[in-house]
């Protein structure tokens, strides 16, 4: 029988592994690459998934990491990250990575079958807060695997996925 928080916390582990496998080395003048077509930089991507689970921790009642002034940066529906004025410093926000992964890990083992089954309203109709948390981390693989040509267009040329 599966168990909804190890599947959590296995999904959440794998992806923050190879998450790190992708950022590694990167600066942050090669996180600010721009690719020559309608995508946007790897700085961005980052800032994008760390919004992701900071979605996670407000439905868990916990606080995000990213300011409001960065939501609107790397938020869903933001506009291309153009002005590198605006863009948050690489490194600072591998920090906030970090604490993120921290925070989901401790949040998920805390929960119960109950809490994980109740039904949580975010945006749309309610689902059960597993389902919600399943979808976030759904939308933070398909973030990683755009990293993986990012992650080429900075320069380096190795593979990780």
């Amino acid at each position: 029988m599966v168990n909804p928080k190890e599947t959590l916390l296995n999904s959440l582990k794998r992806c923050n592994r190879i998450l790190h496998d992708e950022i590694k080395d990167i600066t942050h003048a090669e996180s600010l690459v721009q690719p020559p077509y309608n995508v946007n930089k790897l700085n961005w991507v980052l800032g994008h998934i760390i919004t992701a689970r900071d979605n996670s921790l407000r439905l868990l009642h916990l606080p995000g990491q990213l300011s409001e002034a960065e939501r609107l940066v790397y938020g869903h529906g933001s506009q291309p990250l153009t002005d590198p004025q605006t863009a948050t410093d690489f490194a600072v926000l591998v920090e906030k990575l970090d604490c993120t992964f921290e925070q989901l890990t401790h949040a998920i083992n805390s929960l119960s079958d109950e809490d994980l089954s109740a039904s949580t309203p975010y945006f749309g109709p309610p689902q059960p807060l597993f389902d919600w948390l399943v979808f976030f981390q759904w939308e933070e693989t398909y973030h990683i695997g755009q990293l993986d040509l990012l992650r080429q267009m900075s320069g380096k040329n190795d593979k990780i996925i």
